[in-house]
């Protein structure tokens, strides 16, 4: 761990997160990956894991590549260091990662433990881990706080602006660019997406872009320093994530 680069993307994270106040159809925005995890390096990103409300992802996509591209933050390209990576979103219909998981997927359930909500409305972090409730067959601990207090960060989800956008796209206008973006958005993600990139998923209320899944790999060591068919403690997830 570089707690130094740490501390810098979190402090670049508390100066442009803040602006997801203004985009509206937002139910959760999770820092997640390398500086969730405490595992960055010189040429980190800052991932985030967004959860939209149903049939308002592709609007809540586009305002946010906007936002973050005039803001000059958006990763993309060569781009990559210090920058905004918005690469997985849902809508709360699909919020349970279950259908996402491999067999044995220690990695996916470290992932989503690791998470740091800093949007987080109406307390859906909570929802999210009830509807993802397939957690409790690997863990045996209720999941509270699970990140680090000095680096907690958690903007207020409110703003006159996102309040009219919300208005403004919320019935049928909304439900048409709703459709329009959709349509479009699919189509590109699919044109650019491979065979064997299996951690990249384009589907209506699904948008993942890891083009490498690291996850086969990460579950084998993981496998390897528990016993096999155990629960997994807190204390041992971080004692794996330290052997990566």
């Amino acid at each position: 761990m570089n707690s130094e680069i740490e501390m810098h993307l979190w402090s670049i994270a508390g100066k442009y997160l803040k602006y997801l106040r203004f985009i509206p159809f937002l139910n959760m925005v999770s820092v997640c990956n390398s500086l969730s995890f405490g595992t960055v390096n010189k040429n980190s990103d800052i991932d985030l894991f967004i959860v939209t409300e149903k049939n308002r992802l592709f609007i809540t996509r586009t305002l946010l590549l906007i936002l973050f591209h005039i803001l000059g933050v958006r990763r993309h390209g060569n781009k990559i260091k210090n920058r905004i990576c918005l690469s997985f979103f849902v809508d709360e219909s699909n919020s349970n990662l279950q259908k996402i998981a491999l067999k044995d997927d220690y990695y996916l359930v470290l992932w989503i433990l690791k998470m740091y909500p800093v949007i987080n409305k109406n307390d859906y972090y909570n929802k999210f881990l009830t509807v993802n409730s397939w957690l409790n067959t690997y863990i045996n601990f209720r999941q509270d706080v699970f990140f680090n207090e000095k680096n907690r960060l958690n903007f207020e989800y409110n703003s006159v602006f996102k309040n009219f956008l919300q208005f403004i796209f919320s019935g049928f206008l909304g439900n048409k660019l709703e459709m329009i973006l959709q349509y479009w958005q699919l189509k590109r993600a699919k044109s650019k997406t491979k065979p064997g990139d299996s951690g990249v998923i384009v589907e209506n209320g699904i948008l993942k872009f890891h083009k490498i899944d690291r996850r086969i790999f990460f579950n084998e060591i993981i496998r390897k320093n528990m016993l096999s068919n155990e629960k997994i403690s807190k204390e041992k997830l971080n004692l794996a994530l330290l052997k990566f």
